[in-house]
């Protein structure tokens, strides 16, 4: 694995000024402490502060990446009101988050349109950051996998080479409460198994979001989770500049020393 990933979804907060506070913050908090570079840190802030965390970005130690939390699935046509994965491409963004669960909710998006979302961003450069993950009622009813399953078996290949995957368990996001980092690394051990038996990729990065702070972030990136975790999606505690670096730190410091007992 050539990088640990530390994403921050800002979902719809924050203004263009407040962005570009945030990354001068940001980058205040990480100077002076020993943060892996070899680690990825992207940003996915709303449309309106993408151009402004895009510029900011590269020029941040270490250096930020920039992620859009939706695209559309068609490349342009009459959508009033979408944005084409050329349009993000354009401003500066790297990767795109497809498939959370507020978009599959809220907007009704099925597995078939979030293939789409991913297979056009993918062809247009952008590398998709895949969410999957079951509901409280599918976890008590003992049909996580099968709902894990169903989700990345929508997906096709070409959109897949690429993407990020993040297990977020809908019932953990916001909420304070998430699974035994044991749960977790059942899960990610059979998600990177499905990639490889059915698009043939290798060390799929595979990350865990939902409730990730500063207090539990080192229980799913240390231990037996060390292996199968790649990094962490974060919601609510990446809108503090100081609670993200505290994540980044902690975070870091467990892939670092993986990343020496290899050698």
């Amino acid at each position: 694995m050539s990088h640990s990933y530390f994403v921050a979804n800002w979902k719809m907060h924050k203004t263009a000024t407040e962005a570009a506070a945030y990354i001068t913050a940001l980058e205040a908090e990480l100077a002076g402490t020993d943060v892996d570079l070899s680690n990825r840190l992207i940003i996915a802030p709303p449309y309106t502060a993408i151009a402004t965390v895009a510029a900011r970005g590269p020029h941040a130690s270490p250096k930020i990446y920039v992620a859009a939390q939706n695209v559309h699935h068609e490349s342009e046509g009459a959508y009033t009101g979408e944005i084409s994965a050329g349009m993000l491409s354009e401003l500066g963004c790297r990767y795109v988050i497809v498939g959370h669960s507020e978009r599959r909710i809220y907007c009704s998006e099925s597995d078939t349109v979030i293939n789409k979302k991913a297979s056009l961003a993918a062809e247009s450069g952008l590398i998709p950051i895949l969410c999957v993950g079951e509901t409280r009622r599918e976890r008590l009813d003992g049909k996580t996998w099968d709902v894990v399953e169903r989700q990345l078996t929508a997906m096709g290949k070409t959109a897949m080479k690429e993407a990020l995957i993040a297990y977020e368990p809908v019932w953990a996001i916001g909420t304070g409460e998430s699974p035994l980092p044991s749960e977790v690394v059942e899960i990610h051990v059979r998600i990177q198994d499905f990639c490889r038996s059915t698009w043939d990729t290798i060390d799929q990065p595979v990350l865990y979001g939902g409730s990730v702070t500063p207090e539990n972030v080192a229980s799913f990136l240390s231990g037996s989770c060390s292996r199968h975790v790649n990094g962490v999606l974060v919601g609510s505690a990446s809108l503090s500049s100081h609670l993200f670096a505290s994540i980044v730190r902690l975070g870091g410091k467990c892939t670092s020393s993986l990343q020496l007992s290899t050698y």
